[in-house]
């Protein structure tokens, strides 16, 4: 039995004995899905992992599905969509459209992006750890990924977890670098409370529309 099936098998005891089945419960269930997922089953597709990081780059969205009978199907989704990984089902997904200071409406991970790039144009000698402080890891359920974090440190994670790297903004353009020289990543995958933490500190800095 895998660390998968022993998820299913718990959930499914809780249900069939009656308990009700709280949030807290489904998003730790959901996490261990996508941890297996991205842990145990991608790394055993990297040429398909080739081509969906090609794609994701490219802002084409998309969804995956894992079974021991069909093994990995990666099904492209429309472009500019809200990521598969996020919280929200596919016809329940809020696609609204952020503007800052009255800039271009910008989708929920482009727009997160935009707010550390023009925080850090705002104060250009901000430091990594000012930076992390201002958009602190807490906000995210994914600790380990928070909002901001050194570009390098990212890409020796990405060595080791290849699938990792679709889940920062790692195109050179989308980069930020800091006065002391240091480059920094964002971040890409935001929705439901995530991004509501996320967007309470945007608007405590920009107008937001």
């Amino acid at each position: 039995m895998t660390e998968l099936d022993k998820i299913h098998e718990s959930y499914s005891t809780f249900l069939n004995a009656g308990f009700p089945i709280g949030r807290d419960l489904l998003d730790a269930i959901s996490k261990k899905e996508q941890d297996y997922l991205f842990e145990e089953i991608l790394p055993k597709y990297n040429e398909q992992i080739k081509e969906l990081l090609a794609d994701v780059r490219n802002d084409v969205d998309f969804q995956l599905s894992y079974s021991p009978d069909d093994g990995l199907k990666v099904k492209k989704k429309s472009i500019h969509v809200m990521s598969y990984f996020e919280d929200e089902a596919p016809n329940e997904r809020d696609r609204t459209m952020y503007s800052i200071n009255g800039g271009e409406p910008l989708n929920k991970r482009r727009f997160v992006l935009e707010v550390v790039k023009m925080y850090v144009q705002e104060h250009p000698n901000v430091s990594l750890m000012e930076l992390e402080l201002r958009f602190p890891s807490s906000i995210h359920r994914s600790k380990a990924n928070g909002v901001v974090r050194r570009y390098d440190d990212v890409m020796r994670r990405v060595a080791d977890h290849p699938n990792l790297a679709i889940r920062f903004f790692l195109n050179p353009e989308d980069l930020i670098q800091l006065s002391d020289g240091t480059k920094v990543t964002v971040h890409n995958q935001w929705g439901g409370e995530e991004f509501d933490n996320f967007l309470r500190i945007a608007r405590s800095l920009f107008e937001i529309s």
